[in-house]
């Protein structure tokens, strides 16, 4: 040990120079350095795992997503939650690399009413126009909510102050670059 610190003090200026020269001559070469997050590294490239599932979603579309949870701790059924659930349903739908976008903004709502029991209505679950819905009509959509079971729990919670939207990334996002700063 004490040679090694004879060593390091006999040559103390051309270990204080050549160390920050050689990290920085081996650092230059980070700015090449790529990092692929794919699982498509783990198989060959004619796999049949891969084939098979890069067919399925050729036909099903993409199972990879992007979901963002929207709480209000006086519920999401006020003109000014559902404002910002609607803006942030809207700018998911204008990103790049985006299939579908749902939400309870624009979730489709299969009805029918008491005096037309025959005939079947889709709309959106909440009018586009913000302005348009009174109180009673958010207090009729929240009990809707809540006591449907396709809501429940896939859009909103089961007490109404939590929403999930979910963007559904187009078939072959993520494959040739990294879309994750997008």
């Amino acid at each position: 040990m004490k040679r090694y610190i004879d060593f390091l003090y006999t040559f103390r200026w051309a270990v204080v120079i050549l160390i920050p020269l050689i990290v920085g001559l081996l650092a230059s070469n980070l700015k090449h350095l790529e990092i692929d997050g794919s699982y498509r590294i783990w198989f060959e490239k004619d796999s049949k795992i891969l084939t098979d599932y890069d067919k399925f979603r050729d036909e099903f579309s993409n199972d990879d997503g992007i979901t963002i949870v929207f709480k209000d701790e006086n519920g999401i059924f006020n003109k000014k939650a559902l404002s910002s659930i609607q803006r942030l349903t809207e700018a998911l739908w204008d990103m790049p690399h985006i299939d579908r976008v749902d939400g309870i903004t624009n979730y489709q709502y299969v009805h029918s009413e008491v005096d037309k029991p025959d005939d079947v209505l889709v709309d959106d679950f909440i009018v586009e126009d913000l302005s348009e819905a009174t109180l009673e009509y958010l207090n009729k959509r929240k009990n809707i909510a809540i006591s449907d079971s396709i809501i429940r729990d896939r859009f909103i919670s089961k007490d109404g102050t939590t929403t999930m939207i979910f963007a559904r990334l187009e078939a072959n996002a993520n494959e040739d670059v990294d879309i994750s700063a997008e």
